[in-house]
């Protein structure tokens, strides 16, 4: 098993884009040929979003681009949790 984590400093989530400070953990197993991905970014401004799957582009702040479909799990104030749902792309 591999684990990976990056620094988030922009997410652009379906057309919107906002810059955040955020947390990027992938895991990758023998077992699976998709990683297990998880998003928690928290945003400068309170805006909530609708439930439901989202595309994810996210630039960290080595300047990789990753991007991947996600479900929004949880949202707190100005913070939200992402869980991957398939292949993240760099």
């Amino acid at each position: 098993m591999l684990h990976h984590r990056h620094t988030v400093t922009q997410a652009t989530i379906g057309e919107t884009t906002w810059h955040v400070d955020g947390s990027l953990a992938i895991v990758v197993r023998a077992e699976t040929t998709d990683p297990d991905w998880e998003l928690v970014a928290t945003t400068l401004v309170r805006d909530p979003l609708d439930p439901g799957a989202y595309r994810l582009s996210l630039q960290t702040s080595t300047g990789s681009t990753f991007t991947g479909d996600a479900i929004l799990v949880r949202q707190v104030d100005r913070t939200w949790v992402f869980r991957g749902v398939g292949p993240l792309t760099q």
